[in-house]
């Protein structure tokens, strides 16, 4: 793998949202701040990455007692369904419609 690095970098993996900086990202807090300044998405944080995954993931019919153990809920997915449980009925719709 060494063999096969950038020749202009230090780094075995270097990381391309860096730009001209051959400095690897600290944190994800730090790319996601860089890619969302790139993107113009100044409102854009984690929560709306989490937002998203479970979002998927009701839709593409995992359930909810199973995204919550991903998650992190120790309701046993009362929460997802709560939130996001529509989704899987909008998505079951749409997916008929089409």
């Amino acid at each position: 793998m060494r063999q096969r690095r950038a020749p202009d970098s230090q780094w075995i993996f270097p990381s391309p949202q860096r730009g001209a900086k051959d400095i690897p990202a600290r944190s994800f807090r730090e790319s996601l701040k860089l890619t969302r300044t790139a993107a113009s998405l100044p409102k854009f944080g984690f929560h709306d990455c989490r937002h998203h995954f479970i979002s998927m993931a009701v839709m593409s019919g995992v359930n909810f007692m199973t995204i919550a153990s991903w998650v992190g809920h120790q309701d046993g997915g009362v929460l997802i369904g709560k939130v996001y449980g529509h989704l899987a009925n909008e998505h079951k719709k749409a997916m008929a419609d089409s």
